[in-house]
C-alpha cells in the first residue's frame, strides 16, 4: 500500500469512527482510535493489549469490516460530503447575489454548517427560521375542547 493510499484509508476510517464509533464495542473502539487517530504500531498496541500484533491485526480489520457496514447500510458519511458539497456550490451562488440582498442567504447558509457540522438542534431551529415551529396541543387543552357541539 502505497503512501497516499494509506493516507486516503487513515482519512476514510477516522471520518467513520468520528460517525460510528460509538456503535462498536468499546474495545474495538479504542484500538481503531489509538491505531488510526493516535498513530500507534501493531506492536505497540499488542503489547498494550498483552496480544499478539496478528491478533490485533484481525481485531482492526473487522472493525473496519463494521464501519464500513455502517456505512453501506446507513450512508451518512457519503450525505455529509453531499452537504458538504451542497454549501459550498450555495456559497458561490451567494457570493454573485448584491449585498443587501444577502441576509436570507447567509442564514440559509449558517444552517447549513451547522447541519454539516453536526451542531444542529433542531429545538432551536425555529429561532433562525422564519417557518414558526410545529404546533403542539396547548397546555391544559382537552379532548373536545373548542369543539361546537
Amino acid at each position: 500500500m502505497d503512501e497516499e493510499e494509506r493516507l486516503r484509508r487513515k482519512v476514510e476510517v477516522g471520518e467513520l469512527l468520528d460517525i460510528y464509533g460509538e456503535l462498536l464495542p468499546p474495545r474495538t473502539r479504542e484500538l481503531l482510535v489509538r491505531y488510526y487517530e493516535d498513530d500507534l504500531s501493531l506492536a505497540e498496541l499488542a503489547a498494550e493489549a498483552g496480544r499478539t500484533r496478528q491478533s490485533v491485526h484481525e481485531h482492526l480489520r473487522r472493525g473496519e469490516a463494521r464501519l464500513r457496514a455502517f456505512e453501506a447500510a446507513l450512508g451518512l458519511r457519503q450525505k455529509r460530503e453531499r452537504l458538504h458539497a451542497l454549501r459550498a456550490a450555495f456559497a458561490r451562488l451567494l457570493a454573485q447575489v448584491p449585498p443587501p440582498f444577502r441576509g436570507e442567504g447567509q442564514r440559509l447558509l449558517e444552517e447549513l454548517r451547522r447541519l454539516a457540522e453536526g451542531d444542529d438542534d433542531p429545538r432551536e431551529a425555529h429561532k433562525t427560521s422564519r417557518v414558526p415551529p410545529p404546533a403542539g396541543p396547548r397546555r391544559g387543552a382537552r379532548r373536545g375542547d373548542g369543539e361546537k357541539g
